[in-house]
């Protein structure tokens, strides 16, 4: 036997107090974590069976001894709706979306509810709209198009799509169905880029043949126009395509920092470049032309004939793409992976959508015939269909509550 001296004897007493101590308390957390996962599950098999208060009193008890469960107190709040209490259930999803990140799903759902509570709340409400569609490319079973840029709204609810990546152009129907797909014909498009209708004829722009294609409906191509260059009416990477109401297109030429201007012909008008560094998006509005710029990042204002008359959207803006008037004081703008409205009259800007939370590039927008937005997401392989949430209080609410899974995996 070793004859230890006293302070060791106290150093091995400190060691094995800290051990048995860190012990017992461990296992203690872990009791607790077992006790607040139990009362959690007792809580969902009391919400599976109908018994919404005794739900309600199991979930409470879980928070209590775990407060930070984020799984639990949505639950909680499912549980207070069923139950009637509305207000307690909105108050806590409000809380969990203000703490965690984008939850487009239960957002959705918070406004929903909002919206069917009654009309007096609608009239004080700003007017949010939702991502009703998702077109991903990934799908399983969706034709794989690739980088989709510029859109076009046809009259009889079809949208007109120019894939950039893949070279071709997506005929859509209301239903979101492919109905038809351009490719170019024999020499095949280099990049379309965008895409408009005019008088029965297409105008597409394509980026690396730096020119315009005017094809009819049925695909037959008419004729190209414009050229590679830096001279007047030459373009290098033209991209944005805008028609006025006197016959005149208008294209965002992304090499050059210009716009050029040709007649329906394709003839040469003129071009105009002043406060333009980056040009994108363009949108006529009667007697003026709204200009996006990606790296100036605002948007200019210029007359018919090409005089700078304003600037706006400077230290708002992130990456202003695609543009579209809605009508004669709202601008519709793609904004990096956000939709924006801006009102003329005001000078005003709104976030639309909760589209952060999935696109990655927001490039082309227009107004669908049934007044729903449709948007691209050039580097996600995306396209969305936002709806004013003001149409959809009122119709009908699908909610899962129950999954049958005896056969899992089948």
């Amino acid at each position: 036997m070793y004859n230890l001296s006293v302070p060791v004897k106290k150093i091995i007493f400190i060691i094995l107090y800290l051990l048995v101590r860190n012990y017992i308390f461990s296992d203690t957390i872990d009791m607790a974590a077992v006790k607040a996962e139990e009362e959690f599950r007792w809580g969902i098999r009391a919400y599976n069976s109908g018994y919404f208060n005794k739900a309600i009193l199991s979930f409470e008890k879980s928070l209590n001894i775990k407060r930070s469960n984020l799984l639990t107190r949505t639950w909680l709040a499912k549980a207070y709706y069923k139950s009637g209490y509305v207000e307690q259930a909105l108050n806590l999803w409000n809380d969990i979306l203000k703490e965690g990140p984008g939850n487009s799903l239960l957002q959705q759902k918070v406004d929903s509810i909002v919206f069917r509570r009654g009309l007096g709340k609608e009239l004080t409400r700003q007017v949010r709209y939702v991502i009703s569609n998702k077109i991903d490319a990934s799908q399983p079973g969706y034709y794989p198009f690739k980088k989709p840029a510029g859109v076009y709204s046809a009259k009889d609810g079809t949208e007109y799509i120019a894939c950039f990546g893949s070279n071709e152009i997506l005929k859509i129907d209301i239903n979101n169905r492919i109905i038809g797909i351009l490719r170019g014909g024999i020499e095949g498009f280099d990049h379309p880029f965008d895409i408009l209708e005019n008088n029965g004829f297409l105008y597409i722009s394509e980026y690396e043949r730096n020119s315009i294609v005017k094809y009819k409906l049925n695909g037959k191509k008419i004729k190209t126009f414009g050229a590679a260059g830096t001279g007047p009416g030459e373009l290098l990477g033209p991209q944005y395509l805008a028609v006025d109401g006197k016959g005149y297109i208008y294209v965002s030429d992304w090499g050059n920092g210009r716009i050029n201007k040709y007649d329906l012909d394709g003839r040469f008008i003129l071009s105009f470049s002043k406060g333009l560094s980056g040009p994108t998006g363009i949108a006529v509005n009667g007697n003026e032309v709204f200009v996006a710029d990606r790296l100036k990042k605002d948007i200019s204002v210029f007359d018919l004939s090409g005089n700078l008359l304003r600037q706006f959207g400077k230290g708002f803006l992130k990456d202003p793409e695609g543009i579209y008037m809605e009508n004669e004081d709202k601008l519709l703008v793609t904004d990096a992976n956000r939709v924006l409205e801006y009102k003329l009259e005001n000078e005003t800007w709104k976030i639309l959508g909760d589209t952060e939370s999935y696109a990655v590039r927001l490039a082309g927008i227009s107004l669908t015939a049934n007044g729903n937005i449709f948007t691209t997401d050039f580097s996600g392989n995306r396209m969305f269909v936002l709806t004013d949430m003001s149409s959809l209080y009122n119709s009908f609410s699908v909610n899962i509550e129950k999954v049958n899974a005896i056969n899992f995996p089948e």
